[in-house]
């Protein structure tokens, strides 16, 4: 349950910061880094939820979708790759023998 609260409030900060991208400045359709934006919220979520002053807690969420959004990737278009799995695996868990 708290795994999902958790993916919420990341979306939720994702979301917000994607809104602020202006993508007229970029070549690429831009978005922002999710696995950033895991590691912020991961980071400072408890100091937002620990804060008492409701004035301070605003701007330490404002603070942190501004600084979400900051770190962006382009999305590559129509990128696909097949994955070749390899047959030939030496250290195979069903070739180790039981004694």
């Amino acid at each position: 349950m708290s795994s999902i609260l958790a993916y919420n409030i990341i979306q939720t900060n994702k979301n917000d910061a994607e809104q602020t991208i202006e993508q007229s400045k970029y070549k690429y359709e831009m978005k922002t880094n999710e696995s950033m934006a895991i590691g912020f919220v991961k980071n400072e979520l408890i100091l937002i939820m620990h804060e008492d002053d409701i004035k301070k807690r605003v701007n330490l969420y404002d603070a942190l979708t501004t600084k979400i959004s900051k770190f962006k990737a382009p999305v590559g278009k129509g990128r696909s790759f097949s994955v070749k799995p390899k047959l030939d695996n030496k250290n195979s868990i069903n070739k180790l023998r039981s004694y």
